[in-house]
């Protein structure tokens, strides 16, 4: 199993791109998604996300710090892009994600992370490297181990937005996590709480306890009083039923018992 950490870029004091999207809000949301997905499928996920720090070099520094405490296969900064706020138009600008180079040991991993999100409708911009790009990104360039920026999408651009929210932030997050694993994740139905049929009943006199409809007398009677009744079941004509307190069953027809 891989070990990974994850953070959300910026924060409130030092906040990313704010035009159709908030990028602070959105960026976290993706990355406690991709967490819990990653940490699902049996993977050790550390959150290096900084909520803390007043200026940009303090939160860089924060989240380097959080991030080279940890021996991980992968560091992963979730962003999303800006460049020009724009109207809808029928183009989707897209994801891209940066690494250290083209060499970087992060490129397999970002190049099924951009598949993968091509799959949803986004445009694929492609893996870039710093380097060849004369770029410095301080998260990648500052962390020990292999490292990636993923932009998401364009915060300012109108056609991926309604992508990204058509899709949802779980969904996005479901991509970026089987990209990184590469393969499939197959997440378990949540079953399904059986309907509560309990109904409430109050007896006319005190009546016989048994441990099953009509067999087995206990010895005991239920005072006359109000009981929940969990379970019915008829026997000869004579419906009994089940007290939630589990002491046994009750005759429940109307000469007994009045239905609340």
């Amino acid at each position: 199993m891989a070990r990974y950490n994850v953070h959300g870029g910026h924060n409130r004091h030092v906040p990313g791109i704010t035009s159709y999207l908030d990028e602070v809000t959105e960026d976290r949301k993706i990355s406690k998604e991709l967490q819990r997905f990653l940490s699902a499928e049996g993977h050790t996920v550390h959150d290096c996300t900084d909520d803390s720090a007043r200026t940009q070099n303090g939160n860089l520094s924060n989240i380097v710090k959080k991030c080279n405490k940890n021996t991980v296969d992968l560091n992963m900064s979730i962003h999303l892009n800006g460049c020009k706020k724009a109207k809808k138009d029928g183009k989707v600008k897209g994801v891209e994600v940066w690494v250290s180079s083209m060499s970087s040991k992060a490129v397999p991993y970002a190049k099924r992370v951009c598949a993968e999100m091509a799959k949803l409708g986004f445009t694929n911009r492609g893996v870039k490297g710093c380097k060849e790009n004369n770029r410095s990104l301080a998260v990648i360039r500052r962390t020990n181990d292999p490292a990636m920026l993923i932009e998401v999408c364009f915060a300012d651009d109108k056609d991926d937005i309604l992508l990204y929210k058509k899709l949802g932030y779980k969904t996005v997050a479901k991509a970026i996590a089987e990209g990184l694993i590469g393969k499939k994740i197959e997440e378990k139905p949540v079953a399904k709480k059986a309907a509560d049929k309990s109904f409430k009943v109050k007896t006319k006199q005190a009546l016989n306890i048994y441990k099953s409809p009509g067999k087995d007398y206990t010895g005991k009677k239920a005072p006359e009083s109000v009981y929940t009744i969990t379970k019915t079941k008829t026997v000869e004509k004579m419906p009994y039923g089940r007290l939630k307190s589990g002491e046994g069953w009750i005759k429940i027809s109307s000469k007994y018992a009045e239905t609340l």
